[in-house]
Parts: C-alpha cells; structure tokens; sequence
C-alpha cells in the first residue's frame, strides 16, 4: 500500500553566481514511495532514504524562469513520477498545474532532466509538489 505524503519543512534553496537564474522558494511535501512489493523492513527504510535523498536533490536544482519572474508569476504545481528498478524515470504526470506555462515546464524540465541512481528495493513512486512564490 501506498504511504501518504507527509509535510516537511521547506529546503532553502543556495544562491548561484549573478548571471544564473535566482531559485525559487518552495514548498514541497516529502514524496512518498510505493514499492512495487511489500518490503522487508530494511527494505522500507532504505527506499525511504532514497526517496528523500533524491527528493533533496532535484529540490536543490530548483529554479525559477526569467520569464516567469519578469511577469510575478507565481503557483503551485503538483507532480508525481516513478524511477524504475535501473534509475530510469519511467513516468511523469503534472497532477496539479500552477496556471502558469513557464512555471509547469520548469517543473517539467527539473524532474525529466535529473538523473537517479537504481532504487534499492525497486522502482519508487513520488508526489510532490513546487511552490513557486517570486522573490
């Protein structure tokens, strides 16, 4: 069975030099992983390290589009993927969209474009979600 998402605290985002696009903030819920089996134990807590180690990371590699900063846009967009049992994200669905076409491709793009290494106990669904609040 599936675990509900739980609420985290927001990550902050670094700062990179002047000439890259500022991050945004966000708020996201801790994704949450369904593995295609029923886990032993150790099993379950090694895919729940995996899944917020990788939900750090593509959270670190947030961003917000000029052109969506130049316009104030701002919203919520939802997600939910799966990375398969080799690292391979095998699907993508926005679930929710933020309004805002830049915003949702951004979101899009973050998650297409991040590389995760093999799940250890099989392939892992996430949810989640970006606030993107222009700063």
């Amino acid at each position: 069975p599936a675990a509900k998402p739980a609420q985290t605290k927001p990550t902050p985002v670094q700062s990179k030099p002047a000439q890259a696009p500022k991050p945004a903030h966000i708020r996201a819920e801790k994704p949450a992983a369904a593995p295609a089996m029923p886990a032993a134990p150790a099993s379950a807590a090694s895919q729940s390290a995996y899944v917020s180690a990788m939900s750090a990371a593509i959270r670190s590699r947030l961003f917000y589009p000029p052109a969506a900063r130049a316009r104030g846009a701002k919203g919520i967009v939802g997600v939910a993927f799966t990375i398969g049992a080799s690292g391979a994200l095998t699907s993508f669905a926005i679930t929710h969209s933020s309004g805002d076409e830049d915003l949702d491709a951004a979101a899009r793009n973050l998650v297409q474009s991040a590389h995760f290494p093999p799940p250890p106990a099989g392939p892992v669904h996430v949810s989640t979600s970006f606030n993107y609040v222009p700063r």
